[in-house]
């Protein structure tokens, strides 16, 4: 249930045997609602948007994956450019999961394990670790692709 301050006023003044339960409540609600939570470090934050890159990527919805893309990125190729240069290849990405994330003032640099399959070793999973670097642009952490 919400309560309006009217409403809060009006089961205070009305209901006695509650009032102070109904005002301890609303303490509690105010005080949990302005408390921030823990600031989250650069890595955690940064390490949460690489793996939701690439569940997009695995998922083929480019659309989310390029909107990871740096701002700068972004005005300089729309997303048809960003399709035609990330979309279907020759791998078949199978999994891909972040194994490091190393933050510096406003660059972080990822390690990302992802397991692929190529019609060229047709029945072979193959592995390997991608390089990511994220850059922190407009209070936000982005890919930095290269162009």
């Amino acid at each position: 249930m919400i309560w309006s301050a009217h409403g809060l006023r009006h089961a205070l003044a009305y209901k006695p045997g509650r009032g102070s339960l109904v005002a301890a409540c609303a303490c509690l609600l105010v005080q949990a609602c302005a408390a921030p939570g823990e600031p989250r470090s650069a890595e955690e934050i940064v390490r949460e948007r690489s793996q939701s890159r690439w569940d997009a990527r695995l998922a083929s919805d480019l659309q989310t994956a390029y909107s990871y893309a740096s701002p700068a990125y972004r005005s300089a190729f729309d997303l048809k450019a960003f399709e035609q240069r990330f979309g279907m290849g020759l791998a078949h990405w199978q999994s891909a999961n972040v194994t490091s994330v190393v933050c510096r003032e406003s660059v972080c640099d990822v390690v990302v394990h992802i397991t692929y399959t190529t019609p060229l070793q047709e029945g072979r999973v193959l592995s390997s670790d991608l390089k990511e670097r994220w850059v922190l642009e407009e209070d936000q952490w982005w890919i930095h692709l290269k162009v």
